[in-house]
């Protein structure tokens, strides 16, 4: 950083720019919402799974993971049986991949309903198969009695420490973002000529800068929608960073976290070459 600040520059720059303009207002009001409905009824949830799905598919990264630990700890479930959960629910919400992928990446030369098709089926087909693994999981999470569980009313307090809480998540995953981007703008600045290596590298630390990566290299549309794809389905090594910052000391497994998300990755992968050059 100190031999050649200018790229430290950048990719600082381009951190925050992103955390500033993406992050915080696509990601901040749906933890402050997810919080409070959490603190108030979390705990008369007869099915929290239907909850952490909805959230962690529409929110994205990584709110899948931090409401997977929330209602596992205020509802007392199996982290075992959850650790899969929470790698299939923790992903890119439609949002970043309609604004920041089609339309600022690829300019709208891809498909939405192809790339949605893309990213979220294989995730579905696995939601399916957890569904049917564990289909009496459901009916041993004990009911809540709602004589004895008294909800909690809406106050300032909840919705202090709620705002407060997303604050912090959102701020720390700043500072990830900032030093993954660096770190990859050091990457984009090495004399590796191979692009398709350069951008491997970019995507497998930051999705973003991998991302971007792809769309200014001279690939054939279906390269970059195959690469694209599985990028958003990996998530990087920089949301892996932001995923262990929340589920450290909760029980769940890290390494059990990355080698879901690569079985994900390479079934996206997959879908994609099936639906681009199969189809």
């Amino acid at each position: 950083m100190v031999l050649n600040p200018a790229v430290t520059l950048v990719g600082a720059k381009h951190g925050l720019l992103l955390w500033f303009n993406i992050i915080i207002p696509s990601l901040l009001p749906s933890i402050i919402i997810s919080n409070m409905i959490i603190s108030v009824y979390g705990e008369t949830f007869k099915n929290p799974f239907l909850y952490i799905i909805f959230t962690g598919l529409l929110c994205g990264y990584p709110l899948g993971a931090a409401t997977t630990v929330q209602l596992s700890n205020k509802n007392k479930l199996n982290t075992k049986k959850m650790q899969f959960l929470m790698a299939i629910c923790n992903n890119s919400s439609p949002m970043f991949i309609t604004n920041y992928i089609i339309i600022s990446t690829l300019n709208q030369k891809a498909s939405l309903f192809q790339m949605i098709m893309i990213i979220y089926l294989p995730i579905l087909l696995l939601l399916m198969l957890f569904m049917i693994r564990h289909h009496k999981f459901s009916r041993h999470i004990s009911k809540p009695n709602f004589q004895k569980i008294v909800v909690k009313n809406i106050n300032m307090n909840a919705l202090d420490t709620s705002i407060m809480t997303g604050f912090e998540i959102v701020t720390k995953f700043g500072g990830y973002i900032i030093l993954f981007s660096i770190l990859s703008a050091y990457i984009q600045s090495m004399p590796i000529h191979n692009e398709l290596i350069k951008c491997i590298i970019a995507g497998t630390l930051e999705i973003t800068t991998g991302i971007d990566c792809v769309g200014k290299a001279g690939f054939s549309m279906g390269l970059k929608k195959i690469l694209v794809c599985a990028f958003t389905a990996f998530g990087g090594v920089s949301c892996i960073a932001q995923t262990q910052s929340i589920i450290q000391k909760s029980g769940f497994s890290i390494k059990k976290y990355i080698y879901h998300k690569l079985i994900i990755a390479l079934l996206t992968a997959l879908m994609a070459y099936f639906m681009i050059y199969v189809l």
